[in-house]
């Protein structure tokens, strides 16, 4: 009788082990971050339906989320490297928050306090020329 007890309880015991390893294991193989936080007014007061750009400066991929009712947003996900934050809305002017870097398995927060006035847009054209056989 004891014998069987320490053998189920052996058992029980060997099995916890081995889910335990494994949901360590599991978890240590994400490595992306993820960049959060709010955007408010001058008054404090939250901006949703903003619109906020993560970009990451190394490989110009562009993401874009939408604030909350309460101002949040959330990329998650976020591969590491260098990025920046452009928040743009209807009656402020455009936020914009550069070169800042994103971690292996980060969480960084990036809050905005939008200035009220007109968003104003400019373009950059840039480019090289190439010549094939010349």
């Amino acid at each position: 009788m004891t014998a069987k007890f320490y053998s189920r309880f052996s058992a029980v015991v060997c099995i916890l082990a081995v889910f335990a390893m494994l949901a360590g294991v599991a978890t240590a193989q994400e490595f992306r971050a993820k960049v959060q936080g709010v955007v408010l007014d001058p008054s404090a007061a939250a901006v949703a339906n903003a619109t906020v750009t993560l970009r990451n400066t190394d490989t110009a991929i562009e993401t874009v989320r939408q604030t909350d009712s309460t101002g949040h947003y959330l990329f998650d996900l976020v591969q590491p490297g260098r990025y920046s934050i452009t928040v743009v809305a209807p009656g402020f002017q455009k936020y914009v928050q550069e070169n800042f870097t994103v971690l292996t398995r980060g969480d960084l927060t990036v809050n905005a306090i939008l200035k009220v006035g007109e968003v104003t847009q400019s373009v950059e054209v840039t480019g090289e020329v190439s010549s094939f056989g010349v």
